[in-house]
């Protein structure tokens, strides 16, 4: 799913019949749980939800009101919470399945409503993921910090696993070129 469900094309030509593609606005609740139904419609389970968080524009922290921290927000955290809210029962419910999220932490950004929104958003996701693993489902929080998106599915798929709950993976920043 994607807000532009257009910038999914290639992918459906890839995977054909493997994949379905539908439009995904993570701060309209009835596109989230539209995106699940479709999902459960045409392959008839969840096993893995892989939500990278979106990076929404914002004022710069001196210049930031209440509705620029609010927005931030709402996309940032309660967006991807509604999206572990829509897919966590049904994970639940077949007693095993992921969910992953992708957090861009930048430890070294200077936004301070996107650190916050971010520092929410793992807090929460531990916690939620503490509770899932009763039920058998894997909650990953991976916190790319500057590394390239390709490398992220490596990284993921190489972390060890101590206890089943919630895991951060946090991956180093790529070295600045020569």
């Amino acid at each position: 799913g994607a807000r532009d469900p257009g910038r999914l094309v290639a992918l459906a030509k890839c995977h054909g019949a493997r994949l379905r593609i539908v439009g995904l606005d993570v701060t309209d609740e009835a596109s989230i749980y539209a995106a699940v139904d479709e999902a459960l419609t045409a392959f008839g389970r969840i096993d893995v939800v892989v939500n990278p968080a979106v990076r929404a524009n914002s004022a710069a922290n001196g210049e930031m009101n209440d509705a620029d921290l609010r927005a931030r927000f709402e996309t940032d955290f309660f967006g991807s919470a509604a999206v572990a809210h829509a897919v966590l029962p049904v994970l639940r419910e077949q007693r095993g399945g992921r969910f992953v999220q992708i957090v861009a932490h930048d430890n070294d950004a200077d936004n301070a409503a996107e650190r916050a929104a971010q520092a929410a958003l793992t807090s929460y996701l531990e916690a939620l993921g503490s509770e899932a693993a009763c039920d058998g489902v894997d909650v990953d929080i991976v916190e790319p910090g500057a590394m390239l998106a390709e490398t992220i599915g490596r990284a993921t798929a190489d972390a060890s696993r101590t206890k089943p709950s919630a895991r951060v993976v946090r991956l180093p920043a790529r070295p600045e070129a020569a």
